[in-house]
């Protein structure tokens, strides 16, 4: 199998894994793109890559690719940049949305 066709696997199953994120909503009105959920998509991706990688080993003869699939996939699993600003703001909004549609139910 070559390198490219495993770059396609991992790319491809990063995209589902962001799209799949978006089934935890309540309303239509909650779809909107999400940095933290792009983010979160990234880091599963890079960690499946590391993962898929050590079990397919014998399949990539090839070290150097190897080396550098690691390496990137590892600086791509790693916190860069702190989430917990927009995990907070989407929490409110959301928090904010939720408290409408239940006095809604209420009235």
């Amino acid at each position: 199998m070559s390198c490219w066709r495993f770059a396609a696997m991992i790319a491809t199953s990063t995209l589902v894994m962001f799209g799949l994120m978006y089934l935890n909503t309540y309303l239509w009105s909650h779809l909107f793109f999400s940095e933290t959920r792009a983010y979160m998509a990234i880091l599963m991706g890079a960690s499946m890559a590391i993962v898929m990688l050590a079990f397919m080993l014998s399949m990539y003869s090839r070290k150097t690719v190897n080396s550098a699939i690691f390496i990137g996939a590892g600086l791509g699993a790693q916190d860069g940049e702190p989430q917990e600003a927009n995990l907070l703001l989407e929490l409110d909004a959301g928090l904010k949305a939720g408290f409408r549609g239940f006095y809604a139910c209420r009235g």
